[in-house]
C-alpha cells in the first residue's frame, strides 16, 4: 500500500509539473545554471579563495576580500553566463519551445529567476560560509555591528543581481550571443571599471559600496541608502519589463 501510495504521489507531482510550464521551465534552467562550466569552475575558484582568505587574514579582511572579488570577477562571470542565456537558443531550443504551449513571458521569466537564483546561491553560500567560520573561531571583533555587516553583504548581492538580470535582458534583445554580451561589458565599464580608473564618486557604482566598506560597518557613511537599494532592486524590474517588450515583438 505504501508503495502505490508514493507511485500515485509521484504521478500526480508529475501531472502538476506538466501544467506548470513554468515550474518545468525554471527548475531546468536552475539544473542546467550550476552545471554550465563556467558556473562550476567559477564556483570551484571562489571556494578556495574564500578559504584561502578566511584562514589567512582572519579578520574582517577577508570579507572584505570576497566581496571585491564578486564585484570585479563574479559580476562579469554573471554578465557571460546570462548573457548566452535566452540568444543562445535562438533558432533551436528556444523556437522549439515557443511554438508550442509556452508562453513568452513564462519563457522569459524563468530565465531571469534561474540567473538570478544561481548567481545569488553562489554568492550567498561562499560568504556565509567565510563569515560563519570567523565568527566561529572569534576572530570578528566584539563590537561588530552585525547587522551593517550583512547589510554591505545584501548590497553587494543586490549588484550581483543587477548584473545577471542586465545580461538576461541584452540576450533577449539580441539573436548574436556576442552582441547581448558586449552590451552587458558596456555597462560593467561604465559602472565599475570606469569609477575604479578615475576615482569618481557615484553613489550608484559598486566601487563605491566596496570603498565604504568599513564606514558602512560604523554606521558614517553620510548617504541616503535607500537610494541604493532602490536602484539595484527596481532595475532588474525594468530591465525584465523591456525584455518583455522586446521579446513580444521578435519573430523567432
Amino acid at each position: 500500500m505504501g508503495f502505490l501510495e508514493q507511485f500515485h504521489r509521484k504521478l500526480r507531482i508529475q501531472h502538476h509539473l506538466e501544467r506548470n510550464v513554468f515550474l518545468v521551465l525554471f527548475s531546468h534552467e536552475v539544473r542546467s545554471g550550476f552545471k554550465n562550466p563556467l558556473q562550476k569552475t567559477w564556483i570551484v575558484v571562489i571556494l578556495f579563495f574564500g578559504l584561502l582568505f578566511t584562514s589567512g587574514s582572519r579578520n574582517l579582511e577577508a570579507v572584505s576580500s570576497l566581496l571585491v572579488l564578486f564585484i570585479f570577477f563574479g559580476s562579469v562571470v554573471a554578465l557571460i553566463v546570462s548573457s548566452s542565456s535566452i540568444s543562445g537558443e535562438i533558432g533551436g531550443i528556444a523556437d522549439s519551445l515557443l511554438s508550442k504551449s509556452v508562453r513568452r513571458w513564462e519563457y522569459l521569466l524563468s530565465k531571469f529567476l534561474s540567473q538570478i537564483v544561481v548567481v545569488v546561491t553562489v554568492y550567498f553560500l561562499v560568504v556565509v560560509l567565510s563569515v560563519g567560520i570567523l565568527w566561529n573561531f572569534k576572530f570578528l571583533p566584539d563590537d561588530l555591528k552585525y547587522e551593517n555587516l550583512f547589510f554591505v553583504i545584501m548590497l553587494v548581492g543586490l549588484v550581483l543581481l543587477f548584473f545577471s538580470s542586465c545580461g538576461v535582458m541584452f540576450s533577449s534583445i539580441f539573436s548574436r550571443t556576442v552582441l547581448s554580451f558586449l552590451s552587458g561589458i558596456v555597462v560593467w565599464f561604465l559602472l565599475v571599471f570606469l569609477f575604479l580608473s578615475t576615482g569618481w564618486e557615484f553613489i550608484y557604482s559598486p566601487v563605491e559600496i566596496i570603498g565604504h566598506f568599513l564606514q558602512i560597518l560604523e554606521d558614517s557613511w553620510d548617504i541616503e541608502y535607500w537610494k541604493i537599494v532602490l536602484f539595484y532592486v527596481g532595475s532588474p524590474f525594468l530591465f525584465f519589463i523591456i525584455s518583455l517588450v522586446c521579446f513580444y515583438q521578435r519573430d523567432l
